[in-house]
């Protein structure tokens, strides 16, 4: 298991994600950068690799994604919030 070097398959991060991701669903921000910086950390400490880029990819990657999801789940949440705010000012 020699982590994502040429054309070798990253097992150990693969198997990782997935209960890193069910770990930090619906988490806080800082909780999803721990869970998700100290899983990397131990993944690439099992296959060898330089954990300093592991750990700031991770971290890079949360910050993007917890930042686009909030975007998106936030307008989504807001529109669905004001219309049905909308509908009942309406019942009234």
């Amino acid at each position: 298991m020699s982590g994502n070097t040429g054309d070798k398959f990253d097992y150990v991060g693969f198997l990782a994600s997935g209960p890193t991701g069910m770990a930090t669903a619906g988490k806080f921000y800082y909780a999803s950068q721990l869970l998700g910086a100290g899983t990397a950390y131990m993944t690439s400490q099992i296959t060898g690799q330089d954990s300093k880029a592991v750990v700031l990819g991770s971290m890079a990657g949360i910050a993007f994604g917890y930042g686009v999801g909030g975007a998106v789940i936030g307008s989504g949440a807001s529109e669905v919030a004001g219309s049905e705010f909308q509908k009942q000012l309406e019942n009234k």
